[in-house]
């Protein structure tokens, strides 16, 4: 009944859409919770969440959808249950998995379990609508936005500082004069690391304390 009265007020608003998207969530922490929780609260019943760590005692109060019994357990586990009880129609899946991130040494011995994760990921943005990208690292979006570049696919950012944030869509551009087309004939938008990426670095090294609140003003 509430997403029917979203699309009474605003006709718009396509609600078979926005079912049938299939959405990418890339960290499952603070920003990941409240934004998984929020596209379900906007109609959207395809999830699939990918994260690498585990819940600890400290994220239970920050991050809005774990309780103690979590504790442990990785995120890309422990969040599935909670967003099905919130909304048994959500069509969830949890994925740990870590990204790989520019830079970092690779020993021989993990070499194969690297390349997979990349052949993995660069799979689940090309089967994915959106693609949203909230981890807690500037480094570990890198990789994801060179993939949504290059499978020309949403992508949205969103970071939060101490008392700051930011929140960008790029990759697809929406056309009619609000991006650029490229040599392939797809519209396209600049991406973070293009455009600003000084202070963007900035705002994600200061993520890990925020101010209360200001992680669901961006979500």
């Amino acid at each position: 009944m509430h997403l029917k009265l979203m699309g009474w007020r605003h006709p718009s608003l396509v609600l078979n859409k926005l079912r049938s998207a299939r959405c990418l969530v890339l960290g499952a922490g603070a920003l990941g919770c409240e934004v998984s929780r929020l596209l379900m609260t906007w109609g959207v019943r395809k999830l699939t969440v990918v994260d690498g760590g585990c819940v600890a005692i400290p994220d239970i109060v920050k991050q809005s959808l774990y309780v103690d019994n979590d504790c442990g357990v990785p995120r890309a586990t422990a969040i599935v249950p909670h967003l099905k009880e919130r909304c048994p129609a959500v069509e969830v899946e949890g994925i740990q998995m870590e990204i790989p991130v520019p830079g970092n040494p690779v020993s021989k011995t993990k070499m194969s379990s690297v390349l997979d994760n990349c052949k993995r990921l660069q799979a689940l943005v090309a089967s994915s609508d959106v693609v949203f990208l909230l981890t807690d690292t500037w480094e570990s979006r890198w990789f994801p936005t060179l993939l949504c570049a290059n499978e020309n696919k949403i992508a949205i950012t969103a970071a939060s500082g101490y008392d700051s944030y930011l929140v960008m869509r790029h990759g697809a551009g929406p056309g009619h004069n609000l991006s650029t087309e490229d040599a392939l004939g797809h519209q396209r938008l600049g991406c973070c690391f293009c455009n600003d990426s000084t202070s963007f670095v900035n705002l994600v090294l200061n993520e890990t304390v925020a101010l209360p609140g200001l992680t669901s003003i961006a979500s």
